[in-house]
């Protein structure tokens, strides 16, 4: 429940708290100007904290932890460290997976032909997506006993670094762990939630967004096309990709009755989920297309109609009647710089 008209600050201290301060681009470059942002963080989480701690208990999240015993009184380190895993946690892991799963598609076009046979394994894509990609790298956590495993001793105390992105390519655990496949037997059975107690809590949710782009990718028949490298994050925590130029191609469609199903207006910039701004060419559709124009559409003269007439319109602006294409920046979203 973070206020809606602030929702670029999450992108933004998601990015200053996996920001590697020695990259050249990173958005902060000391650690004390990156706590210095997350205590910003600290102070506008903390004040929806005793906003709802005030309130009786709701169904969202800073509501139950702020009345939940064993979170309630939490110091100021486990509160920022808390707050700041679950911002990069529900950020940068879904909008990786967005990119990689593109990535994924494209350089494995049958697993593509697959699903837009046989939607019903969109589920599985959305599972083996997760798993290719592995956007969180690994994770420390500390012993908390004596113990032994895989014929390794490990001691109370010891920092033990978990690396998902090896779990998920275990050859022992998984068939065929380096190809891309979707309609395993087990799709869910991967590590990039975690596992255990510590196993994500917005795994459904995670899956639900990617399972979405997906789904309305596909109803409006839309062919993305990669048009350059990818820019990846300088980071060996997140497994991010910073941009990916794309071109995105969708037929437009009208119909029978003149009704409008689905087309994109000309030279609009659209923003499509956290990855995704998209600069749209094509021919003006006409006004009986809509259903809001088609109510309240006068007569024009033609001329009116289409102030850019097709000879007229310089070869990058053309494309072929009922086929748009866009240019799009398959990117992070994460201006305005600073909130």
């Amino acid at each position: 429940d973070f206020p809606q008209a602030e929702r670029r600050k999450l992108t933004w201290w998601s990015d200053v708290a996996i920001a590697n301060i020695a990259a050249e681009d990173a958005v902060v470059k000391s650690e004390a100007e990156r706590m210095a942002e997350l205590t910003k963080m600290a102070e506008r989480m903390g004040a929806l904290w005793q906003e709802r701690a005030r309130q009786p208990p709701k169904f969202d999240l800073i509501s139950m932890m702020a009345h939940a015993e064993a979170t309630r009184t939490m110091p100021m380190r486990e509160f920022i460290g808390n707050f700041g895993l679950l911002i990069v946690g529900g950020n940068d892991t879904t909008r990786n997976s967005m990119t990689g799963g593109l990535m994924a598609l494209r350089e494995h076009p049958a697993e593509l032909a697959k699903v837009k046979a046989d939607p019903r394994l969109i589920d599985s894509l959305v599972s083996e997506i997760i798993r290719w990609q592995t956007p969180v790298i690994h994770m420390r956590r500390t012993a908390t006993r004596d113990c032994e495993l895989a014929g390794r001793s490990i001691r109370q105390g010891d920092k033990v670094v978990m690396w998902y992105v090896s779990g998920n390519r275990d050859e022992t655990a998984i068939e065929e762990p380096e190809r891309f496949i979707v309609g395993r037997p087990r799709p869910r059975h991967h590590l990039s939630f975690g596992a255990g107690i510590h196993r994500c809590v917005g795994d459904r949710l995670a899956e639900m967004q990617l399972k979405i782009l997906w789904q309305e990718m596909l109803k409006r028949d839309l062919d993305v096309e990669i048009a350059g490298p990818p820019v990846r994050l300088y980071s060996n925590f997140i497994r991010g990709i910073r941009s990916l130029p794309v071109v995105i191609k969708a037929e437009a469609r009208v119909s029978k009755g003149g009704q409008h199903q689905d087309w994109f207006p000309p030279f609009e910039t659209r923003s499509c989920g956290p990855l995704l701004r998209v600069r749209v060419f094509g021919l003006s559709p006409s006004p009986q297309q809509t259903p809001a124009a088609a109510a309240t559409h006068r007569p024009r003269s033609k001329r009116s109609r289409n102030p850019w007439p097709r000879t007229a319109r310089p070869a990058w602006r053309r494309s072929p009647v009922g086929r748009p294409t866009c240019h799009a920046s398959w990117r992070r979203q994460w201006s305005p710089a600073r909130p």
